[in-house]
């Protein structure tokens, strides 16, 4: 038990990422000496950073601190008045279940980093980018009216980070590397949100989460075309 936790949380890193990812945890730690914020926000903030870690890594346990994390956060989004960022929370609650479930199954089939176990990464073609951009664009349209008749404190943004964030959890209950892009455009606009509200502590733990967004894309893309070159080399043999 306590060797299968050891290799899920800490085996598989690189130079890179030994460095990279204390330092965003490290972070999260500064700002709340800085700010004394109150103890849901430290929380929410650090779980934050280690789910999303492990979801860049693609190691299951990111759903454990997933349900840290948007639990949390959940009570902060009500306290802030952001009607989308807490239906958004109220979805991820529920994804964290099928998150472990999907990645669970198909985390066999990947290979180990140091006996740790990482699911597979897959590449979406254009066409399917082209349906997802059209789907979000339509949807926050309409969510923003939504939010709007709801009284939300800032409706067009709230409502694309709302949209873009159920899309991006979507790509990642399928394994695409695609989510990592959406990711990225989300978090930044959530910094943007909370920095609104003023909230230094979120604003501190999207940061972290949009820097290893960038660096969990490149992570993903290059497992994905890793593994559609192999598929080839299978297709072309047969």
């Amino acid at each position: 038990m306590l060797s299968s936790i050891k290799n899920e949380l800490f085996m598989g890193y690189d130079k890179t990422q030994k460095i990279f990812y204390p330092a965003l945890i490290l972070l999260q730690i500064v700002v709340f000496f800085i700010t004394r914020d109150n103890p849901i926000g430290v929380i929410t903030g650090l779980a934050g950073i280690i789910a999303v870690i492990m979801a860049a890594k693609g190691r299951i346990s990111t759903a454990y601190f997933g349900f840290v994390q948007v639990s949390g956060y959940l009570y902060l989004s009500i306290q802030a008045n952001l009607p989308g960022e807490v239906m958004l929370n109220i979805f991820y609650l529920v994804s964290q279940f099928v998150v472990f479930y999907t990645w669970k199954n198909n985390r066999n089939k990947a290979e180990l980093t140091d006996k740790a176990e990482e699911v597979e990464s897959i590449k979406i073609t254009r066409l399917q980018w082209v349906y997802n951009i059209l789907g979000m664009v339509v949807t926050w349209i309409v969510f923003t009216k939504f939010l709007e008749f709801m009284g939300g404190s800032n409706p067009p943004v709230d409502s694309i980070t709302t949209t873009m964030s159920v899309f991006a959890q979507i790509h990642m209950i399928k394994r695409l590397s695609s989510q990592w892009v959406l990711w990225i455009l989300v978090n930044g606009f959530t910094v943007y949100l909370w920095f609104l509200q003023g909230n230094v502590t979120m604003v501190a733990m999207w940061t972290g989460m949009l820097l290893n967004s960038i660096y969990a894309w490149y992570i993903w893309d290059r497992k994905a075309r890793k593994g559609n070159s192999q598929m080839d080399k299978v297709i072309e043999a047969a």
